[in-house]
């Protein structure tokens, strides 16, 4: 809802300000970083559109309080993008097919910020269940994944394969193309780049109405819990 409602009513260089303010902060969850963010979100709070400006009130409360409710010297960061983006891949494709698998990653994201969260997750001895994706198809535990390594992708070949795609993939789905390189970009796709399936996390233009349902029984989060820690109970 935040980020279609600054497609209607904001500017694009305000969507991207908006990212890299908490960027700063997610990548480098440090005192000044946050102090950053909370100067960003207020000064933002009072002067953007009017229509916006809830989203950026509740960002601004949240950026706030966040050193009263939080370790920040424990903090190891609030974007999971990439675990959530591996972790999808790895499920997929263990959807598909019945064999074990060795992951490998590059060695210079921040994947492994949390590894113990990885190492537990990807744990062969987690009891066989099936748990609900993200914008996916369901997960089935034990992800049977026997190892997981990081590789300089100067290196490995098949790493910067894997950056090449990624980055084309990126810049196919921007919507600010000069005339150039969006023929640039259509020969791509019709040499075959077309054929590639993306999967990922994205804006949907399905707006909620009220606030969610009462839930009965354990959510996601619960269930993601009882295969990190299989002998706890699922409802915390």
């Amino acid at each position: 809802m935040w980020y279609f409602g600054i497609e209607l009513f904001g500017e694009s260089e305000l969507y991207t300000s908006t990212v890299n303010a908490y960027q700063r902060f997610a990548r480098n969850p440090t005192e000044s970083e946050l102090a950053a963010l909370q100067v960003t979100l207020r000064i933002m709070s009072n002067s953007v559109p009017e229509r916006l400006r809830p989203f950026y009130q509740m960002a601004s409360l949240g950026a706030d309080t966040f050193r009263a409710l939080h370790n920040l010297e424990d903090h190891r960061g609030s974007s999971e993008l990439q675990f959530t983006t591996v972790l999808q891949c790895v499920a997929h494709w263990r959807n598909l097919l019945d064999d074990d698998f060795v992951v490998f990653h590059d060695e210079s994201s921040n994947f492994f910020r949390a590894s113990e969260v990885w190492e537990r997750v990807t744990n062969a001895h987690v009891p066989e269940q099936i748990h609900a994706g993200t914008n996916a198809a369901p997960h089935k535990y034990p992800l049977r994944v026997l190892s997981t390594s990081a590789i300089d992708s100067k290196s490995s070949f098949s790493i910067q394969l894997c950056d090449l795609i990624a980055g084309l993939t990126t810049r196919q789905l921007r919507s600010d193309h000069s005339p150039e390189d969006r023929a640039f970009l259509d020969e791509v796709l019709k040499a075959g780049f077309e054929k590639l399936s993306v999967g990922g996390i994205k804006p949907e233009p399905i707006l909620t109405e009220g606030g969610p349902s009462k839930l009965t029984g354990p959510d996601a989060v619960d269930r993601l819990m009882s295969i990190m820690f299989p002998r706890s109970t699922q409802t915390l």
